[in-house]
Parts: C-alpha cells; sequence; structure tokens
C-alpha cells in the first residue's frame, strides 16, 4: 500500500502505511522490513522536504 501511495503522491497517507510496516516488522522480528519500512519513511519526508526526519530516519538505518 505505501508504495501505490508513494506513486500516487499521497505522501503523507504513505507514511502511515510505512509505519503500519514497521510496526508488523517488530512484530516479526524481521530486521529486512524494518529496515525496508525506515527507507520508505526517509523517502517519503525528503519528498516532502522535512530534512531533519530524513536524517533522523537515515540515522537509524545506518546505525540499527
Amino acid at each position: 500500500m505505501a508504495f501505490c501511495f508513494s506513486k500516487l503522491e499521497k505522501y503523507e497517507n504513505a507514511i502511515i502505511s510505512y509505519k503500519y510496516m514497521l510496526a508488523l516488522a517488530w512484530t516479526c522480528k524481521s530486521q529486512e522490513s524494518e529496515i525496508f519500512a525506515y527507507q520508505g519513511l526517509a523517502r517519503m519526508h525528503l519528498y516532502m522536504g522535512n530534512i531533519e526526519k530524513v536524517k533522523f530516519y537515515d540515522a537509524k538505518i545506518t546505525y540499527g
């Protein structure tokens, strides 16, 4: 869903979907899905111009 929302340029909805994905990744203990969700969140905030949030999510991706 998040990918579809991002293609439709509905970035707020994509962010919500990526956050749900992140919660599922934590529940399933999937590090790969967690990183993918953080990358998506960083990308959506980049498109919206929220550079501070991009730096926050990039740090999560980089440092775990």
